[in-house]
């Protein structure tokens, strides 16, 4: 959370001005920091910080379109046959941890071992680390706590629905960062973890902008009435 946090900070966009030689050391000892201790953190922010960095228009139909297209580009990236074999090579690295440890929260998960099998993994990928964990394998005292706290998580969507804002090109901005964040995050994830405390642990990282995402589109006047 600090390399995180600081990575963000230091390399916020700053509207033309120049960025100073702290910041750029700040920066690199971010990045240090999370190639050492949480690459998947560093991997899942380059698309949405490469939207959020470079998108200056007020615009939100440019937003938008900068937003797909910067994605579509990630999603041609991903063909290489060395990203596959990466996360391959994780998951099963994973999977033979699990068949030494013994761990009870397993479960499936999809095998792929070529673009295409990838793609069609990826819906379970994202479903195992958003839903799957109001459910699991094995209930104990800590499972009653993860299922607790993603029921809230879950809850939360349906409040843009029912309470929805309308938002600025800078509101939508960043929530869109944060979905790609998400999403980017939850797809590694989920495409190679499958045990269901390790989802739980390795996902930390993107709760408060899955949080931020989701209060965007929230008008909290239409609340505070109903809450007196």
């Amino acid at each position: 959370m600090f390399g995180l946090g600081l990575f963000l900070w230091s390399g916020q966009p700053l509207n033309g001005i120049k960025r100073s030689s702290i910041r750029y050391g700040l920066m690199a000892l971010a990045l240090l920091t999370l190639i050492g201790v949480k690459l998947y953190v560093l991997l899942a922010l380059i698309p949405g910080y490469w939207f959020w960095n470079s998108s200056q228009s007020k615009n939100k139909v440019a937003l938008w379109s900068k937003f797909v297209l910067i994605h579509g580009l990630l999603f041609l990236f991903l063909i290489s046959n060395q990203i596959v074999e990466a996360l391959a090579r994780k998951q099963l690295e994973f999977k033979k941890l699990i068949e030494l440890s013994g761990a009870n929260s397993a479960i499936n998960i999809a095998s792929f071992d070529s673009f295409l099998s990838l793609i069609t993994a990826l819906p379970q990928a994202i479903f195992n680390v958003l839903v799957q964990p109001i459910y699991p394998p094995n209930w104990g005292l800590f499972s009653l706590f993860v299922v607790v706290e993603h029921f809230i998580f879950l809850g939360l969507l349906l409040l843009p629905f029912i309470y929805k804002k309308q938002t600025s090109s800078a509101e939508q901005k960043l929530a869109l960062f944060c979905i790609s964040f998400v999403m980017m995050g939850s797809s590694i994830i989920g495409l190679t973890v499958p045990v269901l405390g390790g989802i739980v642990k390795y996902k930390v990282p993107f709760i408060p902008f899955y949080l931020i995402a989701i209060l965007t589109f929230i008008n909290f006047s239409k609340i505070a009435p109903k809450l007196k």
